[in-house]
């Protein structure tokens, strides 16, 4: 096993076979080590809703925090998927796990993905299916849609990109202007501000 987490008892490992990741095994808040898809119990919240629901509810319940801070002494604990929908606090391994194995319920393909961001550690969801929506230009300071805008999907991709600044994807996005035009001169202002941006005078901010 070569060590993936921190360098102290409380840590997570990646399983290797000829120097290729197999698994990973991690603490979980009983204290003891399991397999990482031992973390995915098969919990569905709430079945027969649309896929967007699930990333726009975690965001909405649930906020980031590192482990080290929320469990003194264990720099590095799991939650189960179920434990991760009813525990206020988590970061970017819990929010994950708790949102793909809500989609894997609702009979989508999603898949928890551990890698690395920025040179540290980080978890992420990927869900294979759909179509591209919207992209964020780099520096955040622009936001491009990729079909007819629309608030029937606006909504869900809004609600999308700031469950991931929150889960902490990026550090700060200050949306200056969509699709070519100012921010505050559209409609899309106000979508940006439901979904949790702050209005200013000529951007939307948002963050972590």
């Amino acid at each position: 096993m070569r060590q993936a987490g921190h360098a102290q008892t409380w840590s997570s490992f990646t399983w290797q076979v000829r120097d290729q990741p197999v698994t990973t095994i991690a603490p979980g808040l009983d204290r003891r080590h399991h397999f990482a898809n031992a973390y995915l119990v098969g919990y569905v919240p709430f079945p027969e809703v649309e896929a967007w629901v699930p990333l726009a509810a975690l965001a909405q319940r649930k906020r980031y925090q590192f482990d080290h801070e929320q469990y003194p002494g264990a720099p590095e604990l799991w939650q189960t998927s179920r434990e991760a929908f009813f525990h206020p606090r988590g970061d970017c391994e819990d929010h994950a796990l708790a949102l793909a194995d809500w989609l894997i319920g609702l009979g989508h393909d999603a898949r928890v993905v551990i890698g690395t961001m920025r040179g540290g550690g980080h978890a992420w969801v990927v869900l294979l299916d759909g179509e591209a929506a919207l992209f964020v230009e780099r520096g955040g300071r622009s936001l491009v849609p990729l079909r007819e805008p629309d608030p029937t999907w606006l909504r869900p991709a809004l609600s999308a990109l700031v469950a991931h600044v929150r889960a902490g994807g990026a550090k700060r996005l200050a949306v200056e202007r969509f699709d070519g035009t100012a921010v505050a001169e559209t409609e899309v202002m106000q979508l940006l501000v439901e979904a949790g941006f702050l209005a200013g005078p000529r951007r939307a901010v948002l963050r972590p």
